[in-house]
Order: structure tokens, then C-alpha cells, then sequence
């Protein structure tokens, strides 16, 4: 996935020096996605709209850690779940679900 997209990434210092931070993200953009399943054979080439939500935490004037859900909005990619479900006719099924949000944590160095 390439993404491009605008933050507001508001902190408030705290702690002896103002040392630490605690702030959150907020965010819009656009992605492309190209995404080719080798299980089901999915293949998916889109551009669409994401929206970024998370906190961040910085520590000693140069570090940050940031917790950042993204939602995307691409609607045919689904996951593979490798838990089977019996349908009422006794046989089985796998389950499929759609990938609507990732979850990322990432750190920061800054100087």
C-alpha cells in the first residue's frame, strides 16, 4: 500500500524539562493498494480514501512511539482464516474476513 496523507498531531509536554509527551493523531489521506492473494487468487488494484486515529508518546526530547489504527477502504480483500466453521449440513467452510484496519506501532528518533 503507497500512502499520502494529512495529520494533526497535537502534544502536550509534561515532566521535569517538558521531557515527556503525550499527544494524538488524527488523520486523512489517500492509498493504492495492489494486493494479489496466492491462496484464493484474489487481485486488487484500487485507490480510495484512509483515516488515520492514534496516540503517541515521546520521551527524553528525541524519542516517539506512536499506536495508529488505519482504516482503509478497500472492500474485497479478505483474510484467510484458517479455523473451519461446520455448516448445518455437516460439512465445513472456511471463514473469510475483511481487512478494514491495520494496526501499527512505530517508533521515532528525532535530532
Amino acid at each position: 500500500m503507497l500512502s499520502l496523507g494529512v495529520d494533526l498531531l497535537p502534544e502536550f509536554a509534561f515532566g521535569e524539562n517538558k521531557a515527556f509527551s503525550i499527544g494524538g493523531i488524527l488523520g486523512v489521506g489517500g492509498a493504492y493498494m495492489i494486493y494479489k492473494d496466492n491462496i484464493l487468487f484474489n487481485k486488487v488494484n484500487k485507490f480510495g480514501a484512509i483515516i488515520n486515529v492514534g496516540f503517541s508518546f515521546g520521551f527524553f526530547h528525541k524519542h516517539r512511539i506512536e499506536l495508529l489504527a488505519r482504516w482503509i477502504p478497500f472492500d474485497n480483500i479478505n483474510v484467510n482464516d484458517i479455523a473451519k466453521s461446520m455448516n448445518i449440513n455437516g460439512s465445513f467452510a472456511y471463514n473469510y474476513y475483511q481487512l478494514k484496519v491495520l494496526g501499527l506501532i512505530s517508533y521515532s528518533y528525532t535530532f
